[in-house]
């Protein structure tokens, strides 16, 4: 009787567990990856009226937008929420030809920033940008907005048709903060079509590093050897590429090795290929191509060779 008891008590125990167990995994829920976040980020122009947001979730998505980067640490965004029906009425007739496309979004935020702190020092104006350093600011403050409510499953829109006055009076905004945008936030009632994006060769420009002018002018020196081996370019990136510096001393080994072929190659082409030419001193060096020369400029007047002799470079007059 003691042992079945016992046995009973064991399956029960299990039972349980395995109930606890399968509860725990059905509630856990996976975080979308940074690319996810980005790829599926869309301007979302209609919203699904049957899903709302609370105010503890748009705290929990403001809380991420006090991690954006602003001058000096000025943080000069700030933030007013609509959430109640009588605010988002209000704010739904001040965003111009918008209304429709955002009527059932359960959020809507008005985005400020204010003037006089991003893009001065000591009450001074820096630079010529000024005060678009404040608005600069307050659009890396809505990007993280942005991609928290994605991360969040959240959708937003960001609107600049709003009627700036309007939404000064209706939440009580400082004439020393600058209005910018409207968000609405809320659940994408439909999957948006993918925009086309320009190529990224438009936007880009690349300015490798290479070596100044005046070297281009001179490819038969040492910098040009030197550029020809690529060697200046890999010193660069064990320097600056820490994080693969043991595959980029790989190369580094290679191409030390290239460097020692060349120098022993250039050797035997100035033994083999030493001649008189011009009105000056000069070494004509052949290369592997038929009839095409490299003149080096030289100011000596013999050059010693690996067989121990002494050919001679009389000055022309």
């Amino acid at each position: 009787m003691k042992k079945k008891t016992l046995f009973g008590a064991a399956l029960a125990l299990l039972t349980l567990t395995g109930c606890y167990n399968g509860n725990q995994q059905s509630n856990e829920t996976t975080s979308p990856s940074f690319d996810e976040v980005l790829t599926t980020r869309r301007s979302i122009r209609a919203y699904d009226a049957t899903k709302k947001i609370s105010e503890a979730e748009v705290r929990e998505l403001l809380l991420a937008t006090q991690e954006a980067p602003s001058w000096a640490n000025q943080q000069p965004t700030k933030y007013y929420v609509a959430i109640s029906e009588e605010k988002l009425k209000a704010v739904q007739d001040m965003v111009g030809g918008n209304k429709e496309r955002i009527k059932d979004a359960p959020v809507l935020i008005v985005s400020t920033f204010e003037r006089g702190k991003s893009g001065f020092f000591q009450g001074n104006q820096t630079n010529e940008i000024g005060d678009g350093w404040g608005a600069y600011d307050n659009g890396l403050s809505n990007c993280y907005l942005i991609l928290k409510a994605r991360a969040m499953g959240f959708d937003t829109l960001i609107m600049g048709m709003r009627d700036a006055d309007a939404l000064r009076s209706l939440f009580s905004i400082p004439e020393s903060e600058t209005i910018m945008a409207v968000i609405s936030l809320g659940y994408r009632a439909q999957e948006p079509r993918q925009p086309q994006h320009r190529p990224l060769d438009d936007i880009v420009k690349y300015y490798p590093f290479s070596c100044p002018k005046a070297c281009n002018e001179h490819r038969t020196g040492i910098l040009g050897f030197l550029e020809s081996t690529r060697l200046i370019e890999v010193l660069f990136g064990v320097i600056c590429n820490q994080a693969n510096a043991q595959v980029i001393l790989i190369m580094l080994f290679h191409q030390i090795q290239q460097l020692m072929a060349n120098a022993l190659m250039m050797i035997f082409w100035a033994n083999q290929h030493i001649m008189q030419v011009g009105s000056h001193n000069a070494i004509v060096q052949r290369t592997n191509h038929a009839d095409k020369f490299i003149t080096v400029p030289c100011r000596i007047h013999r050059l010693k060779v690996p067989h121990g002799h002494y050919q001679f470079i009389r000055k022309m007059t």
